[in-house]
């Protein structure tokens, strides 16, 4: 009885550890398809349809997502285009300070997908030295326009 007991404990542990749960990136990935949309109708103001694809998260901890995905839209007159972007969403923490709320930003711009590999580099790069590799790629991001999910404070 105590080896199953000690069996079942293991395994819990091991599935609890298998995958992390980043609340950042539930909102991110919640987020990306409206941003997206928004962000693509300034391109293609009467697009017919828009697809996205091969969507990845290349990297995340406590204040930042970033993103990759492929779009394709369907323009008006039924051409086709294809565009690789990066979305970054990020908790504003000095913002969020001055503001006594929570402030999340994000932006997308042109990038081309990195492949397994590269992501998975860039990842082990941050665990050795401890440091963002992406502040270069960050860009300039914006205050959400438009949240999907809005904060709500978890009740005490």
């Amino acid at each position: 009885m105590k080896k199953l007991l000690f069996l079942c404990i293991m395994l819990l542990c091991a599935i609890g550890c298998g995958k992390r749960h980043n609340p950042l990136v539930d909102r991110a990935e919640k987020q990306l398809p409206a941003s997206m949309k928004e962000f693509l109708s300034e391109s293609f103001p009467n697009y017919k349809d828009l697809r996205l694809d091969s969507i990845k998260l290349v990297y995340d901890d406590d204040s930042i997502c970033l993103f990759q995905c492929r779009a394709f839209v369907v323009k008006e007159n039924n051409d086709s285009v294809f565009q690789d972007y990066r979305y970054v969403y990020l908790f504003n923490v000095e913002l969020s300070d001055m503001e006594q709320k929570m402030i999340f930003n994000d932006d997308i711009y042109p990038f081309d997908l990195y492949t397994d590999k590269r992501i998975e580099e860039g990842r082990q790069i941050v665990k050795e030295e401890k440091q963002s590799v992406y502040i270069s790629q960050y860009g300039r991001t914006h205050p959400v326009k438009h949240p999907v999910e809005p904060y709500k404070r978890p009740e005490k």
